[in-house]
C-alpha cells in the first residue's frame, strides 16, 4: 500500500471517529443538560458503581489528548485533530462527569445507568430479582428498556418510590 493511500485511510477513519465520539458525546450531554435543568431533589439515591474499564478509559483518553496536541502542533497532520480530540474530551470530560451522577429516584423522574427518564414518560417498568436486582423502565413509544441496578438494601424503598411516582395503572407491570 502506498503511503498516500495509508494516508486517505488513516484520515477517513479519524474522520469516522471524531464524528462517533461527537454525536455520542453530543447525545450524553444533552441528556445531561436535561437532567439538570430539572433541578431535581433527590428522593431515594446511592452512589455509582465504579466503571469497571474507568482506567482503561482514561487511558484512552489521554492518549488520543497527547495525539490531538501532537496532530495540532505538526501542520501536516492538522486534519487528524478533530477525531482525536473528540475522543479525548469523551473519554477525559464527558465520561467522568456522567460516572458522578448518582442512579436512583428525583423528584421528577429516574436516572437510569446513563439517561433520566421522567415519571410521565415511563410506558412500563419491573425487577428483575437475579444475583442482582435490576429495575427494567420502558419509555412510551420506545421498545429498548432502560437499566438501573437497585442496590438489595434499596430494593423496598425503590419499590415504593416507584409506586407513589408512576401513576398510571398500565405502567405498573412489563410483562417479562
Amino acid at each position: 500500500m502506498t503511503p498516500a493511500a495509508n494516508d486517505i485511510i488513516v484520515s477517513v477513519s479519524l474522520l469516522g471517529v471524531g464524528v462517533y465520539f461527537t454525536l455520542q458525546g453530543a447525545r450524553l450531554l444533552l441528556r445531561l443538560i436535561r437532567f439538570r435543568k430539572t433541578n431535581a431533589r433527590e428522593l431515594l439515591t446511592w452512589p455509582p458503581r465504579k466503571l469497571p474499564l474507568r482506567n482503561f478509559y482514561r487511558g484512552l483518553g489521554i492518549v488520543s489528548a497527547v495525539l490531538a496536541l501532537y496532530n495540532g502542533l505538526s501542520r501536516d497532520r492538522i486534519h487528524l485533530v478533530g477525531g482525536q480530540a473528540a475522543m479525548a474530551a469523551f473519554f477525559l470530560g464527558l465520561m467522568p462527569v456522567l460516572s458522578r451522577v448518582r442512579p436512583g429516584f428525583y423528584e421528577h423522574g429516574v436516572w437510569t445507568e446513563n439517561e433520566f427518564l421522567p415519571y410521565d414518560r415511563i410506558g412500563r417498568w419491573a425487577f428483575l430479582e437475579q444475583s442482582e436486582i435490576v429495575l427494567l423502565l420502558l419509555p412510551r413509544g420506545k421498545t429498548r428498556p432502560l437499566r438501573l441496578l437497585v442496590p438489595p438494601s434499596e430494593y423496598g424503598a425503590a419499590r415504593k418510590a416507584l409506586h407513589a411516582n408512576v401513576r398510571e395503572p398500565e405502567a405498573r407491570i412489563l410483562g417479562i
